[in-house]
């Protein structure tokens, strides 16, 4: 029995990715997609069907199917824009949570990105790949399953504190000795779910926000977050050297 189980595994693999590069060649000839590209979406869509799907596909749907699409999957969510995020500690909506980069990559959105019912801060600095959770002893030793999130240190601004703040008893004496009552040391952070008020280096931990039980956007989600940013104002710039022409010949 075990030896035609993975002839049998092996078929099955096949004929579903067969089916999945299928679907893409039917439907890639419906959108008009030329023969070469419909092979080329196929093989990859195969693999990664996302890619064809809710990017390449979506730059061919007229604007009233990306409007209905767009509304559909933002229902299906559970939200009232697709950017929102749905607060993992109260369920309230989070408005304007995400953006894209200039790339097109989805980002946090620039804060205060908070919840209007709670205290969740998505751009909280537990969740923030600057955070140094814990005392300075343990920094060496992070761990998201079992280090406590609460407070710490922040690794990207730095601030002159007491030795005996930020090292460790002996290292405090040495330096006291030598006289260094103070030194510049990472800023501390006491309270892990609210970001500094000067704070402009927040740049999100994809593990953090995920122990935080906020999943990072997908190809579906980015997708959305395309179809709800504004179209490109049309450059107006390169009418007035005609213009102008036009005003010098008369």
């Amino acid at each position: 029995m075990s030896a035609y189980l993975w002839p049998v595994i092996g078929l099955a693999a096949l004929v579903f990715l067969v089916y999945r590069a299928w679907r893409i060649w039917i439907d890639a000839g419906r959108w008009g997609f030329a023969p070469a590209t419909r092979l080329g979406w196929a093989l990859e869509g195969a693999i990664a069907p996302s890619r064809y799907w809710w990017k390449a596909r979506l730059d061919r749907l007229p604007g009233e199917e990306q409007a209905g699409l767009l509304a559909r999957e933002t229902e299906a969510l559970g939200l009232r824009r697709a950017d929102g995020l749905c607060c993992p500690l109260c369920g309230t909506e989070v408005p304007r949570a995400w953006t894209l980069t200039s790339g097109g990559q989805p980002a946090v959105a620039q804060g205060p990105t908070r919840c209007p019912a709670c205290d969740f801060r998505l751009d909280a600095c537990r969740h923030c790949a600057h955070f140094l959770a814990g005392s300075p002893q343990s920094w060496g030793q992070i761990t998201l399953g079992g280090l406590d999130l609460t407070f710490g240190r922040c690794g990207h601004y730095k601030a002159s504190q007491p030795v005996e703040q930020v090292c460790t008893p002996d290292m405090a004496r040495q330096l006291k000795a030598r006289g260094y009552e103070q030194i510049l040391s990472p800023l501390r952070i006491v309270d892990s779910f609210l970001p500094p008020d000067s704070c402009q280096a927040f740049q999100p931990d994809r593990k953090r926000l995920k122990v935080g039980g906020v999943a990072w956007p997908g190809a579906r989600r980015t997708a959305l977050l395309r179809l709800l940013a504004p179209p490109a104002a049309p450059a107006e710039a390169s009418l007035a050297p005609a213009a102008d022409g036009l005003s010098n010949g008369s």
